[in-house]
């Protein structure tokens, strides 16, 4: 009792010290997520500037010119003060671009970022794809001593002269429709690390790619979030209008999908700037398109989703649980854009009605009735007779529904004599007609439970020799949580779950999750105490708002798809022997750091002098 008083006397004395040097008690301690901190009204009513203050938990909501503003973020530490640089590069009322040859990468630009590493003054934006593929650009406007306002981006169709059978040169056409251009905004969020720990270390970091800029407006100098519209929020279908400070960066992200049955060939088209209404710049915007089509990849790609869908009562929110059928939909044709072919449907209580819907829009999403991934999340102390049941109601449904096979998951994360603990419930899985997959955090995991585990899906660093242990009992292993989803790091995940799965001899990947909130709203990243929200895209009434993050996992599939075309070329022409020699090259190319976008290139180099006859 007496060292408990000790340490509260303590504790007390550090914050009346932090307090008599001047510091900022906010900036030493975050409060528990839930209970708003003095600091904390005082942020939300300078911000209201007025404006009556409603406290929802961690957040403040206000009406302002009849919109509802929520303010996120306030509840959690400064850590480190806003400073502005004092040399900004740009200068009078003009304003400059500058391009982004290799957009997926894990260094930041931020409004303020002086010298922007990997950017180059160029007037033209390059990028080269396959028929089919979406692919990535990217460039910077940086403003000078003035606002720039009203700034408008448009893009032309991208054309190319394309010869036919009978030589006579034809104009081929990339609509502009197919051509999404967004700005990349920068917010705060509650950290680096997906795992807060020891406490919240509130960042600015660039993550959301939206069409509507004013979606979220961001104050610097209290370092927090206010959301236009927060439990219904909507994005605008096309790039509006926006706002640059004066002496700011803003970066813009440009996704260019090519049509499957384009031509190959070299094209291109304008991208116009305006701002102030007078001020113009531009770009050209050119699309190598590759005389080859992709080949599905060789790895395969699940992702647990989580969500559930709307009984005919509830309203519409922007949540990660809770989904009308149109923002499923919407959410099940963005996994399928981004190269995910297994969506991991999650159901609690078996409801032959909601799933049999849900069968229904994963076929308009373009999914085929292959293969059924589906967990309810069983504990060690389920009745067995009930999971039997649950797992033949499951098989019978999806087969009349067309799915050829269903995995059903075991118990999730565990370790040593919990493994041994969970055969029973693995072979009832099985002898109730489904495939098993589960996570595996225990190194010995093969030898306890890998006889019963069709997919082992580890977690955190690749492990070859994991993959190699559950091969020997013919059976996969896949990889999670390296990282887990929500990492401001596009380039980690285009690494990480792209061509290092193949190097590692890993079969897929299953990450946790497309949308995962932590707390109690996933668009509030300082609701919980312990982890921040797993999120890929985040949810809105009429679609999803795509990150940066999500790109760099699509680069990933796609780097695999590639590796995946070369190899099957090599194996038609000299064997599978050779086949896997020439992959191997690229593996060496991964150990010696080479960039991702190099290791492409010289794949598509491959691919090319395989197919000459092509040109």
């Amino acid at each position: 009792m007496k060292a408990k008083f000790l340490l509260f006397l303590l504790i007390f004395q550090f914050f009346i010290f932090s307090s008599i040097l001047g510091q900022n008690f906010y900036s030493f301690t975050s409060f528990p997520p839930n209970v708003n901190s003095p600091k904390a009204l005082e942020i939300y009513k300078k911000i209201a500037k007025g404006a009556p203050v409603r406290y929802e938990g961690p957040r403040a909501t206000f009406l302002r010119n009849g919109i509802k503003w929520t303010i996120i973020g306030a509840n959690a530490p400064i850590v480190n003060p806003t400073r502005r640089p004092k040399n900004w590069p740009v200068k009078g009322n003009r304003f400059e671009v500058l391009v982004i040859p290799e957009p997926i990468t894990n260094y930041k630009i931020l409004p303020w970022t002086e010298k922007i590493e990997n950017a180059v003054r160029s007037n033209t934006i390059s990028i080269v794809a396959c028929p089919g593929e979406y692919e990535p650009a990217s460039f910077v406007i940086r403003s000078g001593d003035l606002d720039l306002k009203d700034i408008m981006i448009t893009c032309t169709d991208l054309k190319a002269k394309i010869k036919d059978k009978n030589g006579r040169r034809q104009t081929a056409i990339i609509s502009k429709e197919n051509i999404d251009i967004r700005v990349v905004k920068c917010w705060y969020q509650a950290g680096k690390e997906l795992w807060i720990g020891r406490g919240m270390r509130k960042i600015l970091t660039p993550e959301l790619l939206l069409h509507d800029d004013s979606l979220i407006q961001v104050n610097y100098e209290y370092q927090v979030n206010i959301i236009k519209n927060f439990d219904h929020i909507k994005d605008a279908d096309n790039l509006l209008p926006f706002t640059i400070s004066k002496r700011e960066n803003k970066q813009i992200w440009i996704t260019v999908k090519v049509p499957e049955n384009a031509k190959s060939g070299n094209y291109s088209g304008i991208i116009t700037i305006i701002a102030n209404d007078k001020l113009k710049k531009q770009l050209k915007l050119s699309c190598k398109v590759l005389p080859f089509k992709l080949s599905p990849p060789k790895i395969e790609y699940a992702i647990f989703y989580i969500a559930k869908l709307n009984r005919p009562s509830q309203s519409i929110i922007t949540e990660s649980c809770r989904k009308s059928e149109k923002q499923m939909l919407a959410e099940l044709k963005d996994m399928k854009a981004h190269g995910i072919e297994y969506p991991v449907i999650q159901m609690r209580s078996f409801d032959p009605i909601e799933l049999r819907k849900i069968f229904q829009l994963m076929s308009k999403a373009g999914y085929t009735n292959d293969i059924l991934f589906y967990t309810s999340w069983p504990k060690l102390n389920i009745n067995l007779s009930f999971l039997k049941n649950t797992v033949n109601n499951v098989v019978k449904l999806a087969q009349k529904n067309g799915f050829k096979q269903v995995y059903f998951y075991g118990v999730d994360e565990l370790r040593g004599e919990n493994l041994l603990a969970q055969r029973p419930i693995l072979k009832t899985i099985k002898k109730a007609g489904a495939r098993t997959f589960v996570t595996a955090i225990d190194f010995n995991f093969p030898l306890l439970v890998g006889d019963l585990v069709d997919i082992a899906i580890w977690h955190g660093k690749l492990s070859p020799l994991f993959a190699k242990n559950m091969h020997k009992l013919h059976h996969k292993a896949w990889s999670y949580g390296n990282p887990q989803c929500g990492k401001e790091e596009p380039e980690t995940y285009r690494r990480n779950y792209g061509l290092a799965l193949w190097k590692a001899d890993y079969d897929g990947a299953c990450d946790y999750a497309y949308q995962c909130t932590m707390g109690k709203k996933i668009w509030d990243d300082f609701d919980f105490e312990r982890y921040r929200d797993h999120v890929m895209a985040y949810p809105t009434i009429n679609g999803v708002i795509p990150t940066i993050q999500w790109e760099g996992f699509r680069e990933g599939v796609d780097d695999v798809r590639y590796l995946t075309t070369l190899f099957y070329k090599v194996k038609t022409k000299d064997g599978e022997k050779q086949a896997n020699n020439k992959i191997k090259q690229f593996f060496n190319m991964l150990d010696k750091n080479l960039s991702l976008y190099q290791i492409r290139y010289k794949i598509i180099s491959e691919i090319i002098k395989l197919d000459e006859h092509l040109f």
